[in-house]
């Protein structure tokens, strides 16, 4: 997990990524005493009941969802920012790293289960920098409403030159 955010309502969302035992990756509404995701081989009770994710983005739709942030409520003269639509005041972004672009998630309550759906925030596979991120892995919006995205690119697995960038959108 990698992405830990709070939506308005004070509930804590985390992402997880995919792997060989799990083929989406996953937003997860955190509730005290459920367990998420894949069982380690090390967990004392083998036989503990893993919760489904919020919301499950499929792969290879993403490859790697990272850090998570939300929109804040609405609040007066919000949705007049200039780039910025009132309607997604409460919705969650989600970083793609590998395919260098924002995905938007929503929730909804049913019963005792939180679901969702995700779609794109921002252009998917636009190549590297210019008018695109260079890897987005963390989000936050700033109190005037502006959008940040903090982004790497060839730190770590390439072992390239830890290269990075904060954007404004």
């Amino acid at each position: 997990p990698t992405g830990l955010a709070i939506n308005p309502a004070g509930e804590i969302f985390v992402t997880d990524n995919q792997g060989v035992q799990n083929t989406f990756n996953e937003i997860n509404l955190l509730v005290p005493g459920r367990h998420y995701g894949v069982p380690s081989r090390h967990e004392p009770n083998p036989k503990i009941k893993a919760y489904p994710p919020a919301i499950q983005v499929p792969h290879p739709w993403t490859r790697s969802v990272n850090g998570l942030f939300f929109l804040p409520a609405q609040k007066p003269g919000f949705s007049k920012k200039p780039g910025f639509s009132g309607t997604f005041a409460g919705h969650g972004i989600g970083c793609e790293y590998d395919s260098r672009f924002l995905v938007r998630f929503t929730t909804q309550k049913v019963g005792d289960v939180t679901q969702g759906a995700v779609y794109y925030f921002s252009r998917p596979n636009s190549g590297v920098g210019d008018n695109n991120f260079v890897g987005p892995i963390c989000g936050a919006v700033a109190p005037n409403g502006d959008i940040y995205i903090g982004n790497i690119y060839d730190s770590g697995w390439l072992g390239g030159q830890n290269t990075g960038a904060i954007t404004r959108l």
